[in-house]
């Protein structure tokens, strides 16, 4: 999976320009003269339900002649959200890349706890990602069902869609003890773990998450980890423990303790890398999707903006991989479902 990730990417949020003018005239000229002269800018001036007037201006959409403001302010919201959404999701899988690539190189070598800690902060991220992603699937299927929407049915989706990317992006656990407060909570790992658990009940993944939680705290499965050996004397008048920096090269004698928190990074590990895998490719497919349906993802001239192609003739093979011709592949419509197709 790693070899067909982009290496980088960028996303771009943007600003409404409150205006002092209120002439229409004399409102667009004072847009125009923030703007730099070089480069093609696309901007409109919009008008607020009490007469304030801002305005909106980007370099990076190609539009096709003729264009409007309300085309500008449904592509520029379009833009921002299948942007964020695909940094979103890049971030996500790369973490998850690298967290399986420490917790499986700690395994190997017997680091047992460094293991626990990456397989744990693994599956936690695998849970957010798995259950933020199934979340936005519901709510793009939803707004997209509705139909070809209005510049204002697309502003108050991209705000309430927004507020979910933000907290997904920008929340943090930081509580209210330190010195500068986060804005955004983040929602508590547990609360993920745990619905993905209810998912997967078959995984025991509660169980495996316990035992990575309590060995990464300096509490009882922290110290297993350093146990070789240790049974009971057949005259039953002492119990001996016998530990050891690394057990596996311990000569200790039988019976040996199973490693009950190597096994649990591995399950962690096992099922939060099949899971990231599962969660990525339908990821991708509602990037694909919301690019071609809004169409931003042949407007965009955001630099390594995910999901940003050259519209396909009719006859190439759709950019979503499902295999029809370009014209064929009707579902990226308003009006159509705005979920993956099954396997």
């Amino acid at each position: 999976m790693a070899e067909k990730l982009p290496r980088e990417a960028s996303w771009v949020l943007h600003l409404p320009v409150p205006l002092q003018s209120k002439e229409p005239r004399a409102a667009d000229q004072e847009l125009t003269r923030r703007l730099p002269s070089t480069g093609t800018w696309f901007y409109g001036v919009r008008y607020g339900k009490e007469g304030n007037r801002s305005g909106l201006a980007t370099p990076f959409l190609q539009l096709p002649e003729p264009y409007s403001l309300e085309g500008i302010a449904a592509q520029l919201t379009a833009l921002d959200v299948h942007g964020r959404m695909g940094a979103w999701w890049l971030t996500h899988v790369w973490r998850g890349l690298q967290l399986a690539d420490a917790a499986e190189s700690a395994l190997r070598v017997w680091q047992i706890l460094p293991a626990a800690a990456c397989a744990r902060s693994l599956l936690e991220g695998a849970a957010a990602f798995s259950c933020e992603s199934g979340d936005m699937i519901g709510d793009w299927d939803a707004f997209k069902r509705g139909g070809t929407p209005t510049v204002e049915t697309i502003r108050n989706f991209a705000e309430s869609f927004g507020q979910r990317l933000a907290r997904v992006q920008f929340g943090s656990r930081l509580d209210e003890s330190v010195e500068t407060k986060p804005p955004i909570q983040s929602t508590n790992a547990i609360t993920y773990v745990r619905r993905l658990a209810k998912k997967r009940p078959n995984d025991k993944i509660y169980d495996a998450y316990e035992w990575l939680c309590d060995a990464v705290h300096p509490s009882f499965g922290g110290m297993t980890v350093f146990v070789a050996n240790q049974a009971q004397h057949f005259t039953r008048t002492h119990h001996l423990t016998q530990i050891a920096r690394n057990p596996l090269t311990h000569p200790s004698y039988e019976p040996v303790i199973e490693p009950t928190v190597a096994i649990a990074a591995a399950d962690a590990i096992a099922v939060a890398t099949g899971e990231i895998t599962a969660r990525s490719a339908e990821m991708k497919w509602l990037i694909d999707d919301i690019g071609l349906t809004t169409k931003v993802a042949f407007t965009s001239r955001l630099p390594d903006h995910v999901g940003a192609r050259p519209e396909p003739r009719r006859n190439d093979r759709c950019p979503c991989g499902s295999g029809r011709k370009y014209k064929s592949c009707g579902i990226h419509r308003w009006g159509e479902s705005g979920k993956p197709p099954s396997k």
